[in-house]
C-alpha cells in the first residue's frame, strides 16, 4: 500500500491505496482543513502550524505507516514538453539540462523529468521536464522528515494528474480538458488524442457559487478552447472535467455546456478506481494519481 500527502490551499490530504491489476483501490482518505495563512499557492508560510497539523494526522492514524509520497504544487514549478533522443538515464538528464541555458544560479535549482512517451513517431521520446528551486522542495522535505516520516518520492501535481488520466483514459475521451480547482486557483490541463499537450494555472476572482463565477469560467475555458484551435491540432475538445469544483448536479455545468458548446461536467467517478463511500474522486486527483 502507498500513502500520499498533498497540502492544498484549503486542506491536507492523506490518501492510501494500491494499484491492483487494472484497478486502483483507495483504502483510506483523510482530510484536515489548513489554517488560513499556513500555505499560499504551494509556499509554506507557517511551517510550525503545518508541521503540527501533519503530525496530528499521523499520530491519530497509526495504520498510515511512516513512508509516503509527497505532492508539491505552485506557480514556482515550471514545466515543458521536450522531444529527446532515446538515451539511458545517465545521458538523458544532461541533455534535458541543456534546455535551460537561461537559468541563473543553477546550483539552487532542481531539474527532473517524467516520461510521457517512451517512443514517438519521430523515433525519440517525449518527456515532461520540471524546473523548480531546491529551497521550495527542501522545505517540504525537511518539515516532513523532522516528524520521523520517510519520503519515498516527491512528485508534482501535474505529473500526478497525468498518471491518473492515463489510468482512466477510456472513460474520459480523446481530446479534453481536466480542471482542478484548489480554493481560488484553477489548474487546466489539455489532452489531445489522449496525450498531454498543455497546462496553465489561473487565479479565480469570483466567489465560487456566486453569479459572477459563470461568466468568469466561460471566459477562462473559452480561452483554452481557442488555444487548442490556434495550435491546429485538428482535434476538437469534446469534454471538460472539473475536479474540486461544485457538486455534480449544480446548474452551472449545464450553463457552461450551453455557453461553450462543449460538454462540461464534474470530474467523473472512474469505474476502475474504488474510493471510500461519500468521497468524490475529483477532489483527490493528485493524491490518487501519485499512487500510480
Amino acid at each position: 500500500m502507498t500513502t500520499t500527502l498533498f497540502v492544498s490551499n484549503e486542506t491536507i490530504q492523506v490518501v492510501s491505496g494500491a494499484a491492483k491489476g487494472k484497478k486502483l483501490i483507495i483504502n483510506s482518505i483523510i482530510t484536515e482543513p489548513v489554517k488560513e495563512g499556513t500555505i499560499i499557492n504551494g509556499v509554506i508560510t507557517d511551517a510550525s502550524q503545518l508541521k503540527n497539523d501533519i503530525d496530528q494526522i499521523f499520530k491519530n492514524n497509526k495504520k498510515l505507516g511512516k513512508k509516503i509520497n509527497v505532492i508539491v504544487d505552485g506557480s514556482s514549478i515550471n514545466t515543458k514538453i521536450l522531444e529527446v533522443p532515446l538515451l539511458n538515464e545517465a545521458k538523458l538528464m544532461p541533455f534535458i539540462e541543456t534546455n535551460y541555458p537561461e537559468v541563473e544560479n543553477r546550483e539552487k535549482m532542481l531539474i527532473d523529468y517524467m516520461v510521457l512517451e517512451g517512443k514517438t513517431e519521430a523515433g525519440g521520446a517525449s518527456v515532461l521536464s520540471v524546473l523548480t528551486e531546491k529551497d521550495f522542495v527542501n522545505e517540504y522535505s525537511e518539515l516532513i522528515t523532522s516528524l520521523g516520516i520517510k519520503i519515498d518520492t516527491i512528485d508534482i501535481s501535474l505529473s500526478s494528474l497525468i498518471k491518473l488520466v492515463k489510468f482512466g483514459i477510456k472513460a474520459l475521451g480523446e481530446t479534453f480538458i481536466v480542471g482542478v480547482l484548489d480554493k481560488n486557483i484553477l489548474a487546466l490541463v489539455l489532452f489531445v488524442r489522449g496525450k498531454f499537450r498543455f497546462s496553465r494555472r489561473i487565479r479565480i476572482v469570483s466567489e465560487i457559487g456566486s453569479e459572477e463565477i459563470l461568466p468568469e469560467m466561460v471566459k477562462i475555458l473559452s480561452n483554452m478552447i481557442q488555444f487548442n484551435k490556434s495550435e491546429k491540432t485538428n482535434a476538437d475538445i469534446t469534454d471538460i472535467y472539473i475536479g474540486g469544483f461544485l457538486p455534480a448536479d449544480n446548474e452551472i455545468y449545464k450553463q457552461l455546456t450551453d455557453s461553450l458548446d462543449v460538454n462540461v461536467v464534474s470530474f467523473p467517478e472512474l469505474e476502475n478506481i474504488r474510493t471510500p463511500d461519500g468521497r468524490r474522486q475529483g477532489d483527490f486527483i493528485y493524491t490518487m494519481g501519485s499512487i500510480l
